[in-house]
């Protein structure tokens, strides 16, 4: 078995292993891809993206007045390609509820994070 990075050049190789598993073809450009192969064959795909995450937000404290949120986050939104997909991590009810209005949708997965070189 051989382990390595697929080198930019190479994701082609991936088009019949992705269209076999039903999963989405990575970007050499926002992606690092690594794989398991056997005489040249993919057995084992491996993918880190780059992932689009909307902060939360932040209001100037002194400032009483109306903003729209939803129109600062429209400006966002406009700039992004219609295909990515957008996280964002709420850290309260009323984050949730805001994500809620802008279109956001709960998803049942957890959340799990590793910051490699740190120590928890």
């Amino acid at each position: 078995m051989k382990y390595r990075l697929l080198p930019a050049e190479e994701f082609v190789k991936l088009v019949p292993f992705c269209e076999r598993h039903n999963i989405p073809m990575p970007s050499p450009d926002s992606s690092i891809v690594a794989v398991a192969e056997r005489d040249g064959k993919i057995l084992y795909v491996h993918m880190a993206h780059l992932q689009l995450h909307l902060d939360n937000q932040c209001r100037e404290k002194d400032f009483k007045g109306y903003i729209d949120f939803r129109k600062v986050y429209q400006c966002i939104e406009e700039r992004i390609p219609s295909e990515a997909i957008i996280y964002t991590y709420p850290s309260s009810e009323n984050g949730v509820r805001m994500a809620e209005i802008c279109g956001f949708q709960k998803v049942p997965f957890p959340l799990m994070m590793k910051c490699p070189g740190r120590v928890n």
